[in-house]
């Protein structure tokens, strides 16, 4: 449980409380999957990747946790000075100017200190506000969405893990004009494809069966598309759970 008390006069604050059992069904299968003692993560803003960062901290993970989200690093803070021994965790937090709104810190301090962590991070964890089957991550906030571009750039380049997670409704509709993490369409397809590039996702609850619908027009259907091309093109890189 949260020690922190998170606003809901802000994003973070309302998300937080959003399909929270879905968003700590992801992050407890992050932990299974891909963390582990000696592991190290750079965790980047958002609600589930906040559940993620929590769950290392109350379960003592020996590892080592980059980040900007300012909420993780409260609840180390909150969560060590308490009945929970962190000795064997070692956390850093990029300095600079705070979006109160988001939970994060940015700038351009923020976002080469970052770039130089993900480099030696093991694992990129970050979250989306939504995830298109033919163009990939995106996100609204300008600052969150630099930040994500420039750690996948790194990421790609020194092979860490990328694992994008996401609750069942950020594949649940088809791309209009939100801002993508990829660019082009082709480094998408490449990272699709990159043996390191994860999906960690829950099923839609009315979902039942994977398949491809041609003229999609409902969030059921939007869902069963975008499943469909992760699970063809990602296979067991796509993980549902």
């Amino acid at each position: 449980m949260p020690r922190g008390n998170y606003p809901e006069d802000t994003t973070f604050g309302k998300r937080i409380g959003e399909l929270r059992c879905e968003k700590e069904k992801v992050a407890e299968a992050v932990l299974r999957l891909f963390l582990g003692r000696g592991s190290s993560a750079f965790i980047g803003d958002g609600s589930s990747t906040f559940f993620v960062g929590l769950s290392m901290i109350e379960t003592r993970m020996h590892a080592t946790i980059w980040t900007n989200h300012m909420a993780i690093a409260n609840e180390y803070a909150l969560q060590k000075s308490d009945d929970i021994n962190l000795i064997h965790m070692d956390m850093f937090i990029a300095s600079g100017q705070i979006d109160r709104d988001l939970m994060m810190t940015y700038n351009e301090s923020v976002e080469h200190n970052i770039v130089r962590w993900a480099s030696k991070a093991g694992c990129i964890i970050l979250s989306v506000r939504s995830l298109f089957g033919d163009a990939g991550p995106a996100g609204m906030e300008p600052k969150s969405l630099s930040i994500k571009r420039a750690v996948v750039e790194a990421g790609m380049e020194s092979g860490a893990r990328i694992i994008f997670i996401a609750d069942h409704s950020k594949i649940s509709k088809g791309y209009t004009k939100e801002p993508l993490v990829f660019l082009a369409q082709r480094d998408w397809e490449k990272a699709m494809k990159c043996a390191n590039v994860f999906i960690v996702s829950t099923a839609h609850p009315t979902v039942e069966a994977e398949r491809f619908v041609e003229c999609p027009g409902t969030e059921v259907q939007w869902f069963q598309r975008n499943r469909w091309t992760f699970s063809r093109t990602m296979e067991d890189r796509y993980i549902e759970v």
